[in-house]
């Protein structure tokens, strides 16, 4: 079966925005729909989604890597017992 891009928005936003399990999900639309996704079809879902989104991701990852400073979480971070702060001056 085929699902349109309204069904396949609302699989995708659950997992990725909202953290809900694949099986959750099919769920969710069993629950409110009376027809439950496959757990393949949510998979896929995904898959394009993230084919769709690529040129999106590099671009901010190229833009971030010419970035002089990268704002990251202000909780800061240790990496090989070194501290890591809030900002990193580009290297």
């Amino acid at each position: 079966m085929q699902y349109g891009h309204g069904v396949k928005t609302w699989a995708t936003y659950f997992n990725n925005q909202h953290f809900i399990p694949v099986e959750r999900t099919a769920q969710i639309f069993k629950d409110l729909l009376g027809h439950a996704l496959s757990e393949a079809t949510l998979l896929k879902a995904n898959q394009e989604l993230g084919e769709l989104i690529k040129p999106s991701v590099l671009a901010v990852k190229a833009q971030l890597q010419q970035a002089d400073v990268l704002h990251v979480d202000e909780t800061g971070l240790r990496v090989k017992g070194t501290s890591i702060g809030c900002t990193r001056p580009r290297r």
